[in-house]
C-alpha cells in the first residue's frame, strides 16, 4: 500500500511541476487566410530571393476566393532551401499585436525583422517565429501556415 501511495504522490508532483505557464493566445482576431503564392507571377516573384518580403493588403491584386487575415499578410522568403532554387516562405498577419488595430501594421526591415511604426515593437520574422525582439508588445506576430506544393512547382499555399 505504501508503494502505491508513494507512486500516487510522485505522479501528482510530476504533473504539477510539468505544468508551466501557458502561452497566452495571440490578441489578433482570427480571420480567414487563404492565399496562393505563385513564384512565377509578377505579384509574387520577389519571394524567390532570400530576405525579400511582400505585403499583401486589400489594395493588392487579391484573386477571387483569396483572403489575407485581419490586416493583411507579410510574407518573407527564408534562407532555407526547399529544393535547389526554391526557398521556404513564412507568413504573418501585418497587424501589430500590441496595437490590435486593423490599420496599425508592421513593416518589414532589411535585416529579417518587422517593426511597428506606432509602438516601435520589433519582431524577428526570418525564422518563422515572429517573436518580439524589443518594444512594449507582450506577443509575437500572428503566424500562418505555409505549405509548398510538391505537385505544382513554384506554388505555396498560406492558410490559417
Amino acid at each position: 500500500m505504501k508503494i502505491l501511495f508513494r507512486a500516487f504522490i510522485i505522479c501528482v508532483c510530476v504533473t504539477f511541476l510539468a505544468c508551466g505557464k501557458e502561452e497566452e493566445e495571440n490578441p489578433i482576431p482570427d480571420w480567414p487566410v487563404n492565399l496562393k503564392i505563385n513564384l512565377i507571377s509578377p505579384r509574387d516573384h520577389n519571394l524567390v530571393t532570400p530576405l525579400n518580403t511582400v505585403s499583401y493588403t486589400e489594395s493588392t491584386s487579391i484573386l477571387k476566393g483569396e483572403s489575407i487575415g485581419f490586416s493583411g499578410l507579410l510574407v518573407i522568403c527564408s534562407t532555407t532551401s526547399i529544393t535547389g532554387s526554391i526557398y521556404g516562405l513564412y507568413a504573418y498577419d501585418l497587424c501589430c499585436p500590441n496595437e490590435v488595430q486593423k490599420n496599425v501594421i508592421v513593416k518589414a526591415q532589411s535585416d529579417g525583422t518587422a517593426k511597428c511604426a506606432k509602438c516601435e515593437s520589433v519582431y524577428y520574422i526570418l525564422d518563422g517565429s515572429g517573436r518580439k525582439i524589443s518594444g512594449p508588445s507582450k506577443h509575437g506576430l500572428k503566424r500562418y501556415q505555409t505549405r509548398y506544393s510538391q505537385l505544382e512547382p513554384s506554388i505555396f499555399y498560406i492558410t490559417r
